[in-house]
């Protein structure tokens, strides 16, 4: 990834607005208040290796894919020749657009960023632009309520900056809720506020089913959580302390696994609720009352490897043998219960901090200090020769020699990522926000792996083993 690109990403990420990350394809998600002049879309991902035929990202009119008005349809298609087709449809399909050599390729990374504009929509593709699309008559740029994607197509970051988010906000979830899904909410409380509410629900109408309920109560003091079902509450689960303040900033993170939902506020756990109704029929989150939303985060589990792994189908986090949700800084250091097999998928996600050093994931025997170390990975922005991965391993107290990965190097500063460690037969493959970055040979029995370790100038907020 070049640093230009790299740039855009990471300001992207720093607007307010929605933000998705490792969704699921298809799928369909609505543009508070639409779109205006100015507006920008940014969407991070890859084309699959294995003989992709299309795919589409759409601007349009309401939520369905087969009978929603299309004001714009872009379409890059890979059978006989790479072009990009451009149209919109009213009913009817329009007149094609192919003007222009196609910039997609399978197995390689691409950021499109689609800009509205007074007479059309502006495209660039990995910094660059490519086209122009003029809006076509009875299909005007406000009117656009949702942005779709199907096909062939690995989608890992979707960011869609809102000045204002709407009071009463519906946000779709990718694929519906799983295990490993983590929703980040970042606002603040009115000064006359008293209540507001988050709900992970079976739909978007007050009536539906909601399998999680987070009800903070201000002027009683206390948050409330519960389930709705058939239009009955079940029993609420009381937290006696308010973690809220008026007129205060807030982070709260909704982690998913799979005895239920934990609760973070400004970094510390606030807490447990056990599934009482099947979370993966969830497929919306709704948040309103007296609250002022800046961000949402729909943070779904990178379960889709490289196309360059050899294997790009999802993993399934039904069956994980590990998941940890971790929010305050410091070291981490966990049990891998069952160990690591060839097969097996690490993923650790989390943020970097605003002015790093280094830091490292270690998979190793043990816990003590003195414990061998199959795999060290260790980023490092402060060495002599710039920013570098440094890759290692340590046998009875002893580094090996050094493996040095100095080109492309996959981390940014106060930015978030994903890290994914495939173990093969013979070697750990690592990929970054779904790009393949390094491998390294085993050098000790990848079976005696029985404990992750993560230290340095980052935040983690998720440790999964597939």
């Amino acid at each position: 990834m070049s640093l230009t690109i790299k740039k855009i990403i990471h300001k992207a990420e720093k607007e307010p607005g929605l933000h998705y990350r490792n969704p699921s394809v298809p799928y369909v998600c609505s543009i508070p208040d639409g779109l205006s002049v100015g507006s920008k879309i940014f969407i991070q991902g890859m084309v699959p290796s294995k003989n992709p035929d299309r795919f589409a990202i759409n601007l349009q009119r309401g939520n369905d894919p087969e009978y929603s008005d299309i004001y714009f349809h872009f379409n890059p298609r890979f059978q006989e020749t790479f072009r990009v087709v451009r149209n919109s449809r009213a009913g009817e399909w329009g007149k094609e657009e192919t003007f222009g050599d196609s910039p997609f390729h399978p197995a390689t990374p691409f950021l499109v960023v689609i800009s509205a504009q007074s007479d059309g929509y502006e495209v660039e593709v990995d910094g660059n632009k490519f086209i122009d699309f003029n809006h076509r008559d009875g299909l005007p740029l406000t009117n656009v309520t949702h942005l779709s994607f199907t096909g062939d197509v690995i989608i890992y970051n979707i960011q869609i900056p809102v000045e204002t988010l709407p009071k009463h906000l519906r946000c779709s979830i990718p694929g519906k809720t799983k295990i490993g899904d983590i929703f980040f909410i970042r606002g603040n409380i009115p000064s006359n506020g008293e209540r507001f509410t988050v709900n992970i629900q079976c739909g978007s109408r007050k009536a539906d089913d909601i399998v999680f309920h987070f009800n903070p109560r201000l002027s009683e003091g206390l948050v409330v959580c519960n389930t709705l079902c058939d239009e009955t509450w079940a029993d609420e689960q009381r937290e006696e302390k308010m973690p809220f303040i008026a007129k205060k900033d807030f982070a709260l993170f909704i982690c998913v696994d799979k005895e239920g939902f934990h609760s973070w506020v400004n970094g510390k756990h606030l807490s447990k609720f056990d599934h009482r109704l099947d979370m993966k029929k969830a497929c919306t989150l709704s948040i309103e009352g007296d609250v002022n939303v800046k961000d949402v985060w729909i943070n779904s589990a990178p379960i889709h490897l490289p196309p360059d792994f050899g294997d790009d189908t999802p993993r399934d986090l039904q069956t994980s043998t590990f998941q940890r949700f971790v929010l305050p800084t410091g070291p981490v250091a966990s049990r891998i219960p069952y160990g690591l097999i060839p097969g097996s998928v690490v993923v650790i996600s989390g943020v970097c901090d605003k002015d790093p050093s280094r830091f490292y994931i270690n998979l190793q025997c043990d816990n003590c200090d003195e414990a061998d170390i199959m795999f060290h990975y260790n980023p490092r922005w402060d060495d002599p020769e710039g920013e570098v991965v440094v890759q290692n391993s340590r046998d009875e107290g002893s580094w090996g020699e050094e493996v040095r990965i100095i080109e492309k190097f996959p981390f940014f500063r106060n930015s978030h990522f994903d890290i994914q460690i495939l173990c093969q037969a013979d070697k750990y493959r690592v990929a970054v926000n779904g790009v393949s970055q390094a491998d390294f040979p085993y050098r000790l029995g990848l079976s005696r792996v029985d404990h992750i370790l993560v230290n340095g100038d980052i935040s983690i907020y998720r440790i999964l083993v597939l």
